[in-house]
């Protein structure tokens, strides 16, 4: 059986709480010293690698930078020529169309589709002379009682 005096596993012991630190305000003379970069270029790997981790696109642009870099044993404003022919390659089919349009078209296709039905059943549904004839042409059932229109 365990004691009343043996404090449970990971509690402090009474009156030995962990001393907590005050918080510090940054100074301006600190904030200078260790301001933050405004550029990619000026990041180091680590640091740019948490930018690409979180889908900073501009982050990834520049790590393909570096990459081409490394590759190509270039500087890094020799890198940028190469760099955009793989982004012209990147934005063009093999027929030489945008490939933007080729790949945005079913999502065109699709919202023009939702409109058009959003309309057609809106008078399908509220417009009593736009109902009755499309029960003629394609649903061909009786039509209700008067009084239920």
């Amino acid at each position: 059986a365990a004691s009343a005096s043996v404090p449970s596993v990971g509690a402090p012991a009474a009156g030995n709480f962990p001393k907590v630190k005050p918080l510090k305000k940054p100074d301006l003379e600190e904030l200078k010293k260790n301001r933050p970069s405004t550029h990619f270029y000026e990041l180091s790997n680590e640091e740019l690698l948490l930018y690409v981790a979180n889908d900073n696109f501009e982050a990834c642009r520049e790590r393909l930078i570096r990459e081409i870099m490394a590759v190509n044993n270039k500087s890094w404003d020799e890198a940028q020529p190469i760099l955009k022919e793989i982004e012209v390659a990147n934005k063009t089919f093999c027929t030489g169309l945008p490939v933007g349009y080729l790949a945005r078209a079913p999502y065109f296709l699709g919202a023009s589709s939702m409109v058009v039905a959003a309309f057609a059943s809106t008078l399908l549904v509220f417009h009593r002379e736009t109902a009755e004839r499309f029960n003629e042409l394609y649903v061909t059932a009786d039509l209700a009682e008067e009084k239920d229109l």
